[in-house]
């Protein structure tokens, strides 16, 4: 449910899917703008040390920095409802529709869309 952070949690995956998206496109409209605020936030972030107390631009200017590394790669996406997964030794996209709480285990369905639910067999 939403108070427990998963609905937070997949709209955050989603967003920073969707800027890596715009930003791997240079067909994009979107491409430069995204770059130049990135690379503003990166360079700007560069110059802190160690012994800096809080965050020069306070917690806005802290939440692009670390946005921007998570587009950058720093941020790996948790299996969750709603996740893609690649599944066996081939590496089969899927997408995850089940995760029972405490389980090792999940069901998938090997297709793109997501309304999709897994199937009585």
């Amino acid at each position: 449910g939403f108070g427990s952070g998963d609905a937070r949690l997949a709209v955050a995956c989603d967003a920073v899917t969707l800027l890596r998206t715009l930003v791997r496109s240079d067909a994009s409209p979107w491409h430069k703008p995204l770059v130049d605020v990135i690379t503003a936030a990166v360079t700007g972030a560069a110059g802190l040390d160690a012994h800096s107390v809080g965050f020069p631009g306070g917690f806005n200017n802290a939440a692009r920095v670390l946005g921007s590394l998570a587009v950058l790669g720093g941020h790996v996406e948790v299996a969750r409802r709603g996740g893609k997964a690649l599944v066996g030794r081939d590496g089969l996209a899927a997408r995850i529709v089940e995760m029972p709480f405490g389980s090792q285990q999940v069901r998938v369905v090997f297709s793109d869309d997501v309304t999709a639910s897994p199937q009585p067999c």
